[in-house]
């Protein structure tokens, strides 16, 4: 051969390329998908404190006591916690 040109491919050798780089497109497709996830409870998180503060600066405005309202706020938690907890895993057994 001239030596200007190679020799074409051989066929294992693009099917080995071929697989990496399907492999590699897999993997950064999970990488995306949690950090996708990740970006959503941060998100969900940030809401979550948001409405929070929105909630409680209203109310304490409109004069209901901050002790009352903090034994609501734990109240309503442990109800919405057990609740998510039971259907994640079931109710508790005897």
């Amino acid at each position: 051969m001239p030596s200007g040109l190679s020799s074409p491919p051989s066929p294992l050798l693009a099917a080995t390329d071929s697989a990496d780089a399907g492999a590699e497109a897999s993997s950064s497709r999970a990488a995306s998908s949690s950090t996708a996830k990740a970006h959503g409870a941060l998100l969900v998180a940030a809401l979550i404190y948001s409405g929070h503060n929105i909630l409680a600066a209203r109310c304490l405005r409109e004069g209901v006591s901050p002790i009352g309202f903090s034994v609501l706020r734990e109240l309503a938690s442990i109800a919405l916690l057990y609740g998510w907890a039971a259907a994640l895993e079931g109710p508790p057994s005897p």
